[in-house]
């Protein structure tokens, strides 16, 4: 499944529609996968050039439940100020603004990951106070969760 989606951005063409189907219905089999293999994949669609593309499959999917599920808790939540996407999608179009490096990929992807769990609503105003060091810790965490290298995670 996530073969399907790493080639579909590696190579610009579109899932035919029975196997992106079937990819949602099977979604939660990726359970079944190491890390490893799910982490070389994910790695690959993060340096495609479509990875803004691949992400959102992997969303609309169901597959990013069970690879980053962290950065789903910011699907549908607003920003403040000038923001023009909610959290995730501001998430992703970062990651897809920065040139092809994995490193900062993953870095762009993960940087506010934190966010929704540090949302505090005062008289209707949103803030999000230290979310920078909460995205740090959950990106630590998630990328040891896949098994990335000691140097990535520190990078990151």
């Amino acid at each position: 499944m996530l073969r399907a989606i790493r080639l579909s951005v590696e190579l610009d063409f579109t899932i035919e529609e029975n196997t992106y189907e079937t990819i949602c219905e099977m979604a939660y089999l990726l359970e079944k996968s190491s890390n490893e293999r799910i982490r070389d994949e994910f790695s690959k669609i993060m340096v495609s050039q479509y990875v803004e593309k691949g992400v959102f499959l992997l969303k609309n999917t169901g597959l990013l439940n069970y690879i980053i599920p962290e950065l789903l808790e910011g699907d549908g939540m607003p920003q403040r100020g000038d923001h023009l996407y909610d959290v995730l999608e501001h998430n992703i179009k970062t990651a897809a603004y920065i040139r092809n490096n994995l490193n900062l990929r993953l870095a762009a992807l993960l940087h506010d990951v934190g966010k929704p769990r540090t949302l505090v609503e005062v008289e209707g105003v949103r803030s999000f106070p230290a979310h920078d060091k909460k995205s740090a810790e959950m990106a630590e965490e998630i990328l040891k969760r896949l098994r990335y290298p000691k140097e990535t995670i520190i990078e990151v």
